[in-house]
This record gives structure tokens, sequence and C-alpha cells, in this order.
């Protein structure tokens, strides 16, 4: 079901928990800003907490080390101190601090993205849709990874999928 009204995004009160196994993490960018790149993270972990009176509280935490590209000695740099750091920092998270739902049916999600050690606010614009005890949020994401202080040259653009699956606890 796809949230389309206040109303209906209380229905989703409560407690849900990510299931990892069923969330994936996809990313497009350009390796010097020409040739297309593809790759992929696995969720860490990750929860949500859905108020009667509409609060939120949630979080996405991403394995840094888990990124995948499909060429080892690509993803071994994207490890290493020129990129991710991620003996230093191993962990992207994303911490939901207000969710709306918008007349378009999608809902609006603020929330910070802590990539490097750096947390930015992020507004998020996802499709909910739920099934018996189960969501799946699902957004699209341009990253610019200069406001993160890692990688080279500034303005870089990364295109993040993200489908996260989510139980009732």
């Amino acid at each position: 079901m796809t949230i389309n009204t206040t109303t209906e995004l209380g229905t989703l009160t409560g407690n849900w928990v990510l299931d990892p196994h069923r969330t994936t993490i996809e990313f497009r960018t350009k390796m010097l800003g020409i040739f297309p790149v593809k790759g992929a993270f696995q969720a860490h972990q990750g929860r949500g907490q859905l108020a009667v009176d509409g609060t939120v509280d949630g979080s996405l935490v991403i394995d840094a080390a888990s990124v995948n590209t499909g060429i080892t000695k690509r993803d071994n740099h994207l490890r290493s101190a020129d990129f991710f750091e991620v003996d230093k920092y191993p962990t992207i998270t994303y911490v939901v601090s207000k969710a709306t739902a918008t007349n378009t049916g999608q809902v609006e999600l603020l929330g910070q993205l802590e990539i490097h050690g750096r947390a930015r606010p992020v507004t998020l614009l996802a499709d909910v849709r739920t099934t018996a005890g189960s969501l799946t949020v699902s957004t699209v994401v341009d990253i610019d990874r200069s406001n993160w202080d890692f990688g080279k040259g500034p303005g870089v653009k990364n295109r993040v999928i993200v489908n996260a699956h989510f139980n009732r606890a």
C-alpha cells in the first residue's frame, strides 16, 4: 500500500526492525567524471519507531567496508583513506527524525546522513509499501561526496538507491 494521507501513516505505528537480507543499497557514479561505475553496500542494521502522536525515530546503518563494485582493486581503494577510510569510519548511518505523508502518496523523511565522520541534513522522498507485518521504504537520492570530505573533486554526484525492508518488532 502506498501512504496517501497522514492517517494512513498512523497505521504504521509501532516498532520496526530492518531485515538486512532483504534490503538493497546500490549506487551509481562516474569514475573520473566519465566512466560509469555501479556498486552496492550491505545494510548492517536498522530500526524504526512511529508513535501514535506521529513522532518518528529510526536509523539505517550501512557497513562501509561492504562496498562492492565487482573489481577488487577498486573496492580496496574505496575502502582506503582516499575515500571511505573504513578502518576509522566503519559505518554510514542515516537517522530519521521526522516523517510526513505528502499529497503525492510518498513520505518525506527528514534526517541526518553521516558519512566519513560528518553528519549533514538530508531529506528523502520515499515510497512506502506495506504487507502483512512488514514494510519497504524505497528512495533514490543524489549525494555530493564533497559535502562529506571524502574522495577527490567537488560536485561529484553519486546516485544512491535504497530499498530497506523492515519487519514489525
